[in-house]
């Protein structure tokens, strides 16, 4: 049996949203990795930076804990956040998101290194596309004033354009660091249709949009036994 160890965020611990409520479920991973003979040492949590992954990875790796035959590594989604309600309250100044793209580029590297100096072979995965307007509806929906927050973007798509940047980082440091890829965010723009792949915030993945995920984990398996 192969050991696969997951550092990332609300995306690979298997997070929707249904109804008003994130819930995790994991059963379909389990499955996934029972049918592959995988076991799967997840330690993605909700809300995690790769600031805060890689706090994860360097402690596990000083406690000896397996990484396995690959460490996969999924971030972006939350480095690339901003403050909405600091947004919202002052339009016109400046924000930083919570990992600047340089920062985000350089931790997610030194993440890659740490695998390997541990005997490991780090996985890279890019992020699901994220739907604007739903996003946008959604951090508003407790009242954050939307245009305020649409005059600091300049113009909606901004958050899709930002959100893009990140994924493109992970695409530019797998090619750098020669570290494998599961592209997940071209897995969903494969997809003649989007609209049934996320929930209703905009970024989490419907049932649907999780086997929209292992499926492009399950094409980079058969790959690599190939």
């Amino acid at each position: 049996m192969k050991t696969v160890s997951v550092y990332g965020d609300s995306l690979l611990k298997g997070v929707s949203l249904v109804g008003n409520r994130y819930t995790v479920c994991t059963r379909k991973m389990a499955a996934f990795a029972e049918a592959h003979g995988i076991e799967l040492l997840n330690r993605s949590y909700f809300g995690a930076t790769v600031e805060k992954g890689l706090w994860r990875l360097n402690r596990d790796i000083a406690d000896k804990t397996p990484l396995g035959e690959y460490t996969v590594l999924e971030f972006g989604g939350n480095d690339c956040d901003f403050d909405w309600a600091a947004v919202a309250a002052d339009p016109e100044g400046e924000h930083v998101c919570k990992v600047p793209p340089e920062r985000f580029f350089h931790l997610l590297q030194s993440a890659v290194e740490a695998v390997r100096a541990a005997g490991g072979r780090p996985l890279l995965t890019t992020l699901p596309p994220i739907d604007p307007k739903r996003y946008l509806d959604w951090i508003c929906r407790n009242g954050l004033n939307k245009d305020r927050i649409l005059l600091w973007l300049g113009d909606l798509n901004a958050i899709y354009r930002w959100q893009e940047l990140y994924a493109t980082l992970v695409r530019s440091l797998s090619e750098s660091c020669r570290a494998p890829l599961v592209d997940l965010r071209e897995a969903f723009l494969f997809r003649r249709r989007m609209d049934g792949l996320l929930c209703a915030d905009g970024i989490h993945p419907t049932d649907a949009g999780h086997e929209v995920i292992l499926s492009a984990f399950e094409r980079f398996l058969a790959a690599a036994e190939a």
